[in-house]
């Protein structure tokens, strides 16, 4: 049994109010009415977690220049000293290329990555970093020669260049991510769209049918639906049509015929008034249907860029820089009809607008 002082000692503990110091800016006050042993324990959890707030910030700061990862087949990554594997991205200005970049910053709130290789810098996701970051990319080998689309991370990737199950609901994404690879102009989007069509079972090709016809708007075919389809898929991706432009325009004109024309001013045809630079207007070129048989007229207005005779050909360029080669005689033909109706229509209106005098 406890005695009256032992009783008179507890009392007095369980209703003094206690103050103890943890350093100079933190205290831990006790409430009154706890005892000396709870009071100990409160300002010891309170000192436990201030040291434990303390290790963060020293291991944040360790952080900055110990390695990011050690996964296995990659080496670890020391920011501002390790270089990431090349890769690109899909920007504003089209696939751009990053070459040579380390990490310079991590910004653990954000969740983001600050790249620089000395001349560029950028900012990126810690999702888009993994990506950039995977060990696969340590194991290929990229150059100059490989195209800048195989470069990409695996989202955009994915979502721009990847091919899906040849369905009627992964038709448009199938056609662009085409489009994107290998057509040049809307003419090659149409051949594509058949070949992608002719692959389906029955059934997955009238659902494609109705799909499309559902995309067309008022007066449009299934033709113009595709043809859309490809101006939209490369303008999804922009690339540098200049570039673009140079390298393919060297291609087709380098033709090996001696008769190649494509000085701008130059005549196509010793008969013929149509020059290289020269607009054709409201051009109709026959296509076929992508279903069925029978064929569609699409208009488009195109640009005389280079002629053979020897190889019946000539190349036309529409406003977006796409080409169409088409055959010359067929041309040169359609042209001379289409000057005959505006000849006549000029005489035409200028009889209607004459001025009649009696005498």
């Amino acid at each position: 049994m406890e005695t009256a002082e032992a009783l008179e000692t507890k009392e007095e503990q369980r209703t003094t109010g206690v103050v103890y110091m943890t350093d100079n800016d933190n205290m831990f006050i006790a409430p009154e009415g706890l005892s000396e042993e709870e009071v100990q324990r409160r300002s010891l959890e309170t000192d436990r977690d201030m040291l434990k707030k303390k290790l963060e910030e020293i291991e944040a700061e360790l952080d900055k220049t110990a390695p990011i990862s050690n996964v296995q087949g990659k080496p670890s990554l020391v920011m501002g000293l390790t270089p990431l594997p090349e890769f690109s991205m899909i920007t504003r200005n089209g696939i751009e290329v990053f070459k040579d970049f380390m990490v310079q910053s991590f910004n653990p709130q954000e969740d983001s990555y600050t790249l620089s290789n000395g001349n560029t810098t950028l900012t990126v996701t810690g999702e888009t970093f993994k990506q950039i970051n995977k060990p696969e990319r340590y194991e290929k080998a990229f150059n100059e020669n490989t195209p800048s689309y195989e470069k990409l991370i695996d989202s955009q990737y994915d979502a721009y260049y990847k091919q899906r199950e040849n369905t009627a609901d992964n038709f448009i994404h199938n056609l662009s991510v085409y489009c994107r690879k290998e057509a040049n102009t809307p003419l090659d989007a149409l051949m594509i769209s058949r070949e992608i069509i002719s692959r389906m079972d029955k059934e997955e090709k009238e659902r494609t049918r109705q799909l499309l016809q559902q995309r067309a708007h008022k007066d449009e075919t299934i033709n113009q639906v595709l043809i859309n389809t490809y101006y939209e898929a490369v303008k999804g991706v922009p690339i540098d049509k200049d570039k673009l432009l140079q390298k393919d325009y060297e291609a087709v004109i380098a033709k090996p015929f001696s008769d190649t024309i494509s000085n701008p001013g130059a005549f196509v045809d010793r008969d013929s008034k149509l020059k290289i630079g020269d607009t054709l207007k409201n051009l109709a070129i026959n296509v076929p249907k992508p279903f069925g048989i029978g064929k569609d007229k699409i208009y488009e207005d195109l640009t005389v860029i280079s002629a053979s005779k020897d190889g019946n050909n000539i190349l036309l360029m529409d406003k977006n820089r796409s080409f169409y080669e088409l055959p010359r005689d067929s041309v040169l033909a359609g042209y001379e009809k289409q000057q005959d109706r505006q000849h006549k229509a000029e005489i035409k209106h200028q009889r209607h607008n004459s001025i009649d005098i009696e005498r």
